[in-house]
């Protein structure tokens, strides 16, 4: 991603049944769970241009979605 972002920030269509967009659990900020909030932090993906689909993953608590809606790719 740091490569595409020398010409413009990556857009994303995500299909999984993880979302990858948890900002923070359990004091950790940097795993593979934490990928796209490091990336939109970073500058390397657009959030408002990117698409996230089939996600299943388990949430524990009742906002570890939140950040991906306030991003607006949720």
């Amino acid at each position: 991603m740091r490569g595409i972002r020398k010409v413009a920030a990556a857009r994303m269509v995500h299909f999984d049944a993880h979302s990858y967009t948890w900002d923070t659990y359990s004091a950790a900020t940097n795993t593979p769970m934490h990928a796209v909030p490091r990336a939109v932090e970073e500058g390397l993906l657009d959030p408002g241009a990117s698409s996230r689909s089939a996600s299943a993953a388990r949430l524990y608590k009742r906002d570890d979605n939140q950040w991906a809606v306030d991003q607006a790719c949720g």
